[in-house]
């Protein structure tokens, strides 16, 4: 699971917007816009000859910084600019997870995605679905 937290990680830092690539769990970033990258567990079904393969859904978490006015950093319209650029992240991370392969997961779609605040901070689920395939011949005994 690691090799594909990895491979995903390597295709996300792809998107210079991103300042912050890790898998979800543990104290969260101050760095914005970031992207935590967590999975469900795998199903693996048996193939010939000790290979096996499973449908994965894996969920990028992107996180933005509020605009707060209180800061009194810019206007309103400034702050809602600011913000809309942060968030032009979510779109290039649908494009190239989908529209891209990512090594070792095939078949990547877009399953779902939602927005809303936790705390302070704005959070974008963005859930996909691919397939993952496993051989024995694939692994270096070195």
């Amino acid at each position: 699971m690691i090799a594909l937290y990895l491979n995903i990680a390597e295709a996300l830092s792809e998107i210079p917007a991103l300042k912050f690539i890790d898998m979800k769990g543990g104290e969260d970033p101050n760095i914005f816009p970031a992207a935590l990258v967590s999975f469900d567990p795998l199903n693996h079904e048996q193939l010939p000859k000790g290979s096996t393969q499973a449908d994965i859904r894996f969920t990028v978490n992107v996180k933005f910084s509020p605009y707060l006015r209180s800061e009194g950093k810019g206007t309103p319209k400034e702050q809602l600019l600011a913000l809309r650029e942060q968030t032009n992240v979510i779109e290039i991370i649908k494009s190239r997870l989908v529209e891209n392969d990512v090594e070792g997961i095939f078949g990547i779609m877009l399953a779902r995605e939602h927005a809303q605040k936790k705390g302070t901070d704005y959070e974008v689920p963005l859930t996909f679905y691919g397939r993952v395939e496993w051989s024995p011949d694939t692994v270096s005994l070195a």
